[in-house]
């Protein structure tokens, strides 16, 4: 009996971790959308759900996150070679739909969906041609700076396992990017360093690298958010002193009184509210301050080793 209880226990058990480790996956589902370009009916990928774990993941030392770091979420269309990243899927002017499909009906040859699909992580070929695909059409697009600097790490994310050395070469783009101050990002002084230290990793610069990833470090993201608050305190001292000093002083009309007392009021109940919130700002720069750091801890523990 005992046997039997403990065997219960142990399935009992195993059903719990399955069941934990699932509910730690990203649930995708098939989808169909109309193909912006050529208008067939094409079936993606969507997002069914995901949680915060999705912020741990190996794309994190790119500073891209879920879905760009599943292939299929670059979409694309068989039946006319329009390939994009999902997120900017439909975003075309008639202008730019109708030059794409000129454009694409010389660069793509009609292929069965079976022929683009990707049925297995391993499956290189088809994740390339997306790749390319979707690397031709933002280019023929002109997608801005800003733009290439979050798709290029898109790429080199997927290609560190798959073609390291083409991954070095979209590092050496993403490096240009970020010197001259592009990519948009919450904090952009800590992400830049870091990114900057992480690639210049990448293609060999392990000297550099270093000088980057400790310079990244150094940027406290919290104190700016500690000063504005007391810019903030210093503020309301301000209007506090100066409403007192025109109820006091003589010669001024009522009218003006009241009207300077109005706007104080309203630009103190204004502050007075920004810093009700500064706290849980706080707590969340202080975590996302946390969460860089330990990024870049990691990756100062292997500079060397260019192939991670």
């Amino acid at each position: 009996m005992r046997a039997e209880k403990n065997l219960n226990t142990l399935i009992y058990f195993a059903i719990i971790c399955i069941l934990a480790k699932e509910c730690c996956g990203v649930t995708v589902g098939e989808d169909k959308r109309s193909c912006p370009v050529c208008e067939e009916q094409i079936t993606v990928l969507e997002i069914a759900s995901s949680g915060s774990y999705i912020y741990n993941r190996e794309s994190k030392y790119d500073l891209i996150y879920c879905p760009y770091d599943d292939p299929e979420f670059i979409w694309m269309c068989p039946y006319c070679g329009y390939a994009q990243v999902a997120g900017y899927f439909a975003d075309l002017s008639s202008v730019e739909k109708n030059e794409l499909k000129d454009f694409l009906s010389t660069k793509w040859e009609p292929a069965s969906p079976n022929d683009i699909s990707i049925e297995a992580p391993n499956d290189i070929s088809a994740i390339e041609m997306r790749f390319d695909q979707a690397i031709l059409v933002n280019k023929f697009l002109e997608k801005d700076e800003d733009f290439w600097a979050w798709f290029n790490r898109v790429l080199i994310f997927h290609y560190r396992k798959i073609d390291p050395d083409k991954a070095k070469t979209f590092a050496v783009d993403e490096i240009e990017l970020l010197q001259k101050g592009k990519g948009k990002f919450d904090d952009p002084e800590k992400s830049r360093a870091y990114l900057l230290g992480e690639y210049n990793r990448m293609i060999g610069n392990s000297e550099l690298a270093r000088k980057h990833l400790y310079q990244a470090l150094k940027v406290d993201t919290v104190s700016e958010i500690k000063h504005a608050n007391t810019a903030l305190i210093i503020l309301n001292f301000m209007l506090f002193f100066s409403l007192l000093f025109t109820w006091i002083k003589k010669g001024l009309k009522k009218k003006n009184r009241v009207i300077y007392t109005i706007v104080a009021i309203i630009v103190f109940a204004c502050c007075s509210f920004i810093q009700y919130w500064i706290p849980e700002l706080v707590r969340q720069k202080e975590y996302m301050n946390n969460y860089y750091n330990e990024i870049i801890y990691d990756r100062l523990r292997l500079p060397d080793r260019q192939s991670e």
